[in-house]
């Protein structure tokens, strides 16, 4: 949800400064299918993972990986500010993942936007505590709002929402003739 929060924020953006969105051709991905595509499996690695009842540790592997791929797909599409920003923000993620077998999810900001904690953690989310590593960069930030728009994400997710409101405003840099 919160990708399409940067989404929404670089339209609003590029409203207010009343760029025409024709300017997006210009955007210069060369293959901005397999990244949608990318992302669209990185999304999908924990639900698909769970109904098939895969090992937590090959799930973890294989959605590391994916991300790191994904991160690094980025940077050679297009190295600039928002792409690097969305890069930036898997590999933050990949990372806490990486390091404690799930991404580490406090407890404390899922009380303040969900009526409970979930019963059980899915196969990529594990409850942050003492042990957890880098929690810095785990799901901590606390996004309020009606139910199907509340959360909790990491600095990694905030990156990443920034850098696609800076792609979708990257175009806007064009000098008009």
């Amino acid at each position: 949800m919160i990708l399409l929060d940067g989404l929404l924020l670089g339209t609003v953006v590029r409203l207010i400064r009343r760029r025409p969105f024709a300017e997006l051709r210009h955007l210069q991905l060369r293959h901005p299918g397999f990244i949608l595509s990318a992302f669209a499996v990185q999304a999908a690695v924990p639900g698909v993972a769970d109904a098939l009842r895969l090992p937590r540790g090959w799930v973890v592997a294989g959605w590391v990986a994916a991300m790191t791929a994904l991160a690094v797909l980025a940077l050679v599409e297009n190295p600039k500010l928002g792409m690097s920003m969305i890069a930036v923000g898997i590999a933050a993620n990949a990372v806490a993942i990486a390091f404690n077998g799930g991404m580490p999810v406090s407890r404390t900001a899922v009380a303040q936007v969900a009526a409970a904690e979930p019963e059980e953690w899915d196969l990529v989310h594990v409850p942050m505590g003492g042990d957890s590593v880098l929690s810095m960069l785990g799901d901590w930030i606390p996004i309020p709002g009606p139910p199907w728009h509340r959360g909790v994400v990491s600095p990694g997710d905030v990156v990443m929402a920034l850098g696609v409101a800076a792609v979708v405003n990257a175009s806007s840099h064009v000098r008009q003739r």
